[in-house]
């Protein structure tokens, strides 16, 4: 079975490298210098969004990015405090990293398409589906994950929610194509 790609050379490849630097910059403007925290005054307490506990019933699992992830006690592993809704408003709005996402995100298809048809070719050559279909599964459970915690159509900006609409078409027709391919039909909406 070959190697996949080294993520760092497959960032560099996709711009994806040149997002996060931007990304980086952006975020320093909303971190506290001497905590390394997000702005006190940009969060507000979140409640976990699978039972609705309080997060001081939460575990702290880890800190990224200035913000706190927390474990509830029902299991769902949550950020509170959260970054303001306006707060992130105002940081999409005018953050170059979001639109150059959307670059990477619309060039993204054909490197995909790419993966795609290297996966369905290992699976083909080596009589292995459940190479397309642990593919497909982790894809559906990202995608799940996604969608559950980004708002599409109410995106904050317009080009967030171009790029949002995009990853979810391009989503559902690789799904599509590799359950096809496996014999399983799909439906055209729930």
């Amino acid at each position: 079975m070959e190697t996949p790609e080294p993520r760092d050379k497959f960032n560099d490849r996709t711009g994806r490298t040149e997002v996060f630097k931007l990304r980086d910059t952006e975020l320093k403007g909303l971190l506290n210098k001497q905590t390394g925290l997000v702005k006190h005054e940009l969060v507000e307490e979140r409640m976990c969004p699978a039972c609705g506990g309080h997060p001081k019933n939460a575990r702290q699992l880890w800190i990224k990015e200035g913000l706190f992830y927390n474990k509830c006690t029902c299991g769902m592993v949550y950020i509170s405090p959260m970054i303001k809704e306006e707060e992130m408003d105002k940081y999409y709005g005018k953050a170059q990293s979001a639109k150059k996402w959307l670059e990477v995100l619309q060039a993204q298809e054909d490197l995909d398409e790419a993966k795609f048809g290297h996966l369905l070719d290992l699976a083909a050559r080596e009589f292995r589906p459940n190479v397309l279909t642990a593919y497909l599964f982790e894809l559906a459970g990202s995608f799940s994950v996604f969608y559950d915690n980004c708002p599409v159509l109410k995106a904050e900006s317009h080009s967030l929610r171009q790029s949002r609409l995009i990853l979810c078409d391009h989503t559902a027709r690789v799904i599509k194509q590799g359950l096809e391919l496996l014999g399983i039909e799909t439906i055209e909406s729930m």
